[in-house]
């Protein structure tokens, strides 16, 4: 939303008789759901509080399917990942492919995308097979947290590099474990929010 358009509906609300610190509110609750909406996540939080559903929906899949091709090198993962970018799927940037250090930090861990850099590590074994790059390479199309954007774009890269029957396995095992796959871009009107507000804030103070 647009600074005039914030400005336009926050005077018309004051206007209307609303209070002002209320009428902020709104407008923020607005600016939030259209934000949500546009990112594909599904709260408005810093935290991946979805990761762990995620991976667990991963290896029901992977349990049924398998990981794909595995990987000798390096080479052969920027290979396919390369193959993955020159197919206009959605990456902005060739991803670089490099290998993920051994230590205690990455134990249990197949593979990283690197936040805020066109790169993703991986690690030899599990981590070099289609699966995991795929999973990576849905981070760097502008998901780094595990949310609804992020589970749209691997289902699609699993379909278009894996074909239909496994993206369909992966989706299926999403749903399983309750993890939705749109965002409501449904906005409350000023009304419907107002009483909700109201009924949360009397809900608040009984509380104490």
């Amino acid at each position: 939303m647009t600074d005039i358009e914030m400005t336009t509906m926050y005077k018309g609300l004051v206007n209307s008789g609303w209070d002002s610190h209320i009428t902020q509110k709104y407008v923020s609750y607005v600016n939030k759901k259209k934000w949500l909406t546009k990112k594909g996540k599904s709260a408005f939080t810093g935290r991946d509080s979805q990761m762990n559903k995620v991976y667990t929906a991963e290896f029901c899949h992977i349990d049924e399917v398998g990981t794909g091709t595995e990987y000798d090198t390096i080479p052969q993962c920027q290979q396919f990942a390369d193959e993955v970018f020159h197919a206009g799927v959605g990456l902005k940037k060739r991803i670089n492919v490099f290998l993920l250090p051994s230590s205690k930090k990455y134990k249990n861990v197949a593979g990283i995308a690197v936040a805020n850099s066109p790169v993703i590590k991986l690690k030899p074994g599990h981590g070099f097979t289609q699966f995991v790059i795929l999973h990576e390479l849905a981070h760097q199309m502008g998901f780094m947290h595990h949310d609804v954007g992020f589970r749209k774009a691997h289902v699609m890269l699993t379909e278009r590099f894996r074909g239909k029957k496994e993206s369909k396995n992966l989706l299926k095992w999403y749903k399983h474990f309750k993890l939705p796959m749109t965002v409501s871009d449904k906005i409350e009107t000023p009304e419907k929010w107002l009483e909700r507000y109201f009924r949360l804030e009397k809900a608040r103070v009984a509380r104490g």
